[in-house]
């Protein structure tokens, strides 16, 4: 998905319009917001949020023993 976020970003830093972008999955539609292309790479920070939210989601709090994957 990152790989065709960024494709539709570099359609606009060289000089495309988008008039209209929608993510298609599995039957659902969902509209992007076309000023998020703005010729930027979009991957780039989207794997920094994915790298962030594992970090909270495998870094318990210190001495937290109730969450829920401190047995691992």
């Amino acid at each position: 998905m990152e790989y065709a976020l960024d494709v539709l970003s570099s359609l606009c830093s060289s000089g495309k319009c988008i008039c209209k972008a929608e993510l298609i999955d599995q039957g659902l539609h969902t509209s992007l917001p076309i000023e998020a292309f703005d010729g930027s790479p979009v991957s780039l920070p989207i794997q920094e949020l994915e790298s962030q939210w594992q970090e909270l989601l495998y870094a318990p709090t210190a001495g937290d023993s109730t969450w829920p994957l401190a047995g691992w």
